[in-house]
């Protein structure tokens, strides 16, 4: 199938981005071309727009250059994100016992809560010589952190101590998926690939005829806790250590419109 996608892969001069910059990409004008194409059920048919275009040549100079970016434009709603913060922070308040109510007891990863000190990601950083991953006898102590995990929209894990929070999460959840689906086919675009050519293997029909992202796809939602007189941090211990990420994207949520709306 012919790409929608064929550009010269350089970015224009002016635009160029230094590797000590984040490089901060506006991805709206790719969505809104995209639509069109998606909603045709094309999957890489029909040239995109130049103002799309020059997204996919931002997005991979980003990638080519630093492996990263900040991404505005991204359509996600600022009352999907607010509510989801909102609910989630009201359930890393509660009292562990009724936190512990969530835990499936599928280790961390899987649905559902994670107490904090089960988690030790720097054991998949990567040796200083790139021959490995550190392993467990190598890493830092376990993290400083709590979290509770969406994968699918099942919902036994969900807590019913917090109004709102399934609604809240599920919501994101998908918005989120829809998301990293755009970004996938962006992704494609960028390296002059069909824009299927990576979601297909992230993303499957449901029984509604829905497109939905696989059970792979997580939502992590992760809770940093206040350090009290008496707590302080062992040696080498972080919030979170340095680690290696897999399976695909990772979307990290941070400040909330601090590039303008929405971010």
């Amino acid at each position: 199938m012919a790409s929608a996608c064929e550009f010269e892969g350089q970015v224009a001069p002016t635009a160029m981005m230094s590797a000590s910059v984040v490089p901060v990409i506006d991805i709206s004008a790719f969505l809104d071309a995209d639509a069109v194409v998606a909603s045709t059920g094309g999957g890489g048919g029909g040239a995109l727009p130049e103002a799309a275009l020059e997204v996919a040549r931002l997005w991979r100079q980003a990638f080519a250059t630093q492996g990263f970016a900040q991404v505005i434009g991204h359509g996600v709603p600022d009352a999907a994100i607010e509510e989801t913060y909102a609910v989630a922070r009201r359930f890393f308040l509660l009292p562990a016992v009724e936190k512990q109510q969530s835990d499936l007891g599928l280790g961390y990863g899987a649905n559902g809560y994670t107490k904090q000190g089960m988690e030790q990601v720097s054991a998949t950083g990567s040796m200083p010589d790139g021959s490995g991953m550190m392993g467990v006898d190598r890493a830092r102590p376990p993290d400083r952190v709590e979290s509770f995990v969406v994968k699918g929209r099942s919902p036994q894990a969900m807590p019913a101590g917090v109004g709102g929070f399934r609604d809240a999460v599920l919501r994101y959840y998908d918005e989120m998926g829809r998301l990293l689906r755009s970004i996938l086919r962006l992704t494609a675009c960028s390296l002059d690939l069909p824009l299927d050519f990576f979601e297909q293997n992230h993303f499957s029909k449901d029984a509604d005829g829905r497109l939905r992202c696989s059970e792979q796809c997580a939502l992590r939602l992760a809770f940093y806790p206040r350090l009290f007189e008496g707590e302080e941090p062992l040696q080498g211990q972080l919030r979170y250590g340095e680690h290696t990420d897999y399976t695909g994207f990772t979307l990290l949520w941070q400040d909330h419109k601090a590039h303008g709306a929405p971010t």
